[in-house]
């Protein structure tokens, strides 16, 4: 079952990945290729044109500490414009959330948005259990 909402650019897929492919990937911390084969499968569901080229990128990671209000667009990423997350172990205590309200996620979920205004976001400090897939993308049409 999907949540799509286009007026905000975003896709919210429950169940996208297995547990066992959640325990995979929970296994491993850091870069992934784009040709990983789970991660091919995520790229799969995202639902806008990208091209993957360089700097894009993927990594498995848990960082407990908060990540404050941010675009994936800004500074350090101005090449960002699509961005993904599943979640590969329960949420914890850390909380992800938009301006417009926190997202209820269980493992193997993927969320995934554009980089707009409205996708600004944060995540709250977790115990550090919490592991997730991140994937930032650049689009065809980034320069």
């Amino acid at each position: 079952m999907s949540d799509m909402n286009f007026e905000n650019d975003r896709l919210h897929l429950k169940s996208a990945l297995s547990s066992a492919d959640c325990a995979d990937l929970a296994a491993t911390q850091g870069y992934l290729s784009l040709d990983h084969q789970i991660v091919l499968r995520v790229l799969s569901l995202i639902p806008w044109a990208f091209d993957g080229a360089p700097p894009s990128y993927a990594r498995v990671e848990s960082h407990p500490q908060q990540h404050d209000w941010h675009g994936d667009n800004a500074k350090h990423m101005p090449w960002c414009e699509i961005s993904a997350s599943v979640l590969l172990t329960p949420q914890g205590s850390g909380v992800f959330k938009f301006k417009d309200g926190p997202v209820a996620l269980e493992p193997g979920d993927l969320l995934t948005w554009r980089a707009t205004p409205e996708n600004i976001h944060a995540r709250s400090q977790h115990d550090g259990t919490r592991k997730a897939l991140l994937i930032f993308l650049k689009t065809k049409q980034a320069a």
